[in-house]
Parts: C-alpha cells; structure tokens; sequence
C-alpha cells in the first residue's frame, strides 16, 4: 500500500465556526421553506375568494355577450334606415298630392 496513514482517513472535527455557519445555513433553510409554505397557504385562500367572483363574472359576461348578440340581430345600419326612411317620406308626400289632387277634383268638399 502506498503512504496514506491512519489519520488521512478519519475527517477531522468541525470548528466551532464550521457548527455556527451550519447552524445559520440550517435555520436559513428553515426560514425559507416556512416563507414558501405561508405564501402558498395565503395564495390558495386568495384563489379560493376570487374563484366565486370570477365565476360571477363569467356569467355576466355570457349574458352580455347574448345581449349583444340580440343587438346585432336587430341592428339597422344607419345607410339603411335613411333609405328606408327617404322611400317613406316619398311616399308620404304622394299620398299628400294625391290627397290633394282629390280634394281639388271635387269642389265644394274638402
């Protein structure tokens, strides 16, 4: 065997520093995880009080978006409504001229 003697093998006691920073490392670790643990905790009771709102919210927004579907089945363009509003008044003012021309063919009525 080659030169490694007994006291190679066995590892030497930590130090007092080495015990203090393993300390500090370990209760570090500990601090943490307690953190992460606490903030998941509080997110799931976030997520839990927003679900139901959000599900309102969802709902809403489907009666909204059949409303406005009812909007758009209805819905006249504005192009539209002129025309149809100008073949109105044209026929308006030809009843009115015949109306009149009625009334002028027949003396003594009207």
């Amino acid at each position: 065997m080659t030169g490694i003697g007994k006291d190679a093998e066995q590892p030497k006691p930590a130090t007092a520093f080495e015990q203090h920073a393993q300390t500090i490392v370990g209760l570090v670790l500990v601090a943490v995880l307690l953190w992460i643990g606490s903030t998941v905790t509080n997110t799931q009771i976030k997520v839990a009080e927003v679900s139901p709102k959000l599900d309102s919210v969802a709902a809403r927004l489907e009666t909204l978006e059949a409303t406005l579907n009812e909007f758009r089945r209805d819905y006249v363009r504005r192009i539209d409504y002129d025309r149809d509003q100008d073949r109105i008044e044209s026929r308006f003012d030809d009843v009115e001229s015949a109306t009149a021309t009625i009334s002028r063919s027949r003396p003594g009525e009207g």
